[in-house]
């Protein structure tokens, strides 16, 4: 990764002391019409196998419960606090909204020290989630059920997503992280530009679920 914008905001002075954490976020359907979403993480440089081995779950919210996209806005500030606090491996001295840790606490006990011996420390590396997750928690204008349907470029219904020539207008533009930004209302920013090192690169894609979408559109 070396080279990639993202990076710049990342503290990687020990990168042999650094894992590089992916965050996901899904909705899932757990009984009839009842959903949860569930926020997760993990080390980029997981082993594969049985996702449950290797996920940290931190937070399930009942879908019902959910009032959008506030929630969802403050998960992101929540992550953005836990991300820069991993960066410095250091407990934190306050809790996410500042506030000092209760006295005799063992928050309060373990502030300012780090967090091992070795001095390990995390930091973001990318968001996976699928095409409705995506558009729920940055609140994305350009997606796949709108005019505009890429954030990365102006493909749409007036630039048609469906001309795939070499020269189709679509991909003579490319947006950047800053053009993405300046596109997006003020209310419609993702929660997500504090967390350091987020990008709208750094929302993985799911291949397979924008084909599909892709194919559902067209057909």
């Amino acid at each position: 990764m070396e080279g990639q914008e993202f990076i710049e905001s990342l503290d990687l002075s020990q990168p042999d002391k650094t894992v590089p954490l992916v965050w996901h976020v899904d909705g899932v359907k757990v009984y009839k019409n009842q959903k949860i979403w569930v926020y997760s993480y993990s080390s980029m440089l997981r082993k594969k196998g049985n996702s449950f081995e290797n996920k940290t779950v931190l937070a399930i919210i009942r879908d019902s419960a959910v009032s959008k996209p506030r929630t969802h806005d403050a998960m992101g500030k929540v992550i953005a606090w836990i991300c820069k606090t991993l960066q410095t491996g250091i407990y934190p001295v306050t809790d996410w909204k500042g506030n000092p840790w209760p006295a005799g606490s063992t928050e309060s006990q373990n502030a300012g020290s780090y967090f091992s011996a070795d001095r390990w420390r995390c930091c973001f590396s990318a968001f996976k989630g699928d095409l409705e997750a995506r558009v729920q928690i940055h609140k994305m204008i350009r997606n796949y059920m709108a005019n505009m349907i890429c954030e990365h470029c102006p493909a749409g219904k007036l630039l048609s997503y469906a001309d795939f020539k070499k020269d189709a207008p679509w991909s003579t533009v490319r947006f950047s992280h800053q053009d993405f930004l300046d596109l997006n209302p003020p209310g419609r920013q993702s929660a997500w530009v504090d967390v350091p090192g987020w990008r709208k690169e750094r929302n993985l894609e799911d291949r397979f679920l924008l084909v599909c979408a892709w194919l559902e559109k067209v057909f």
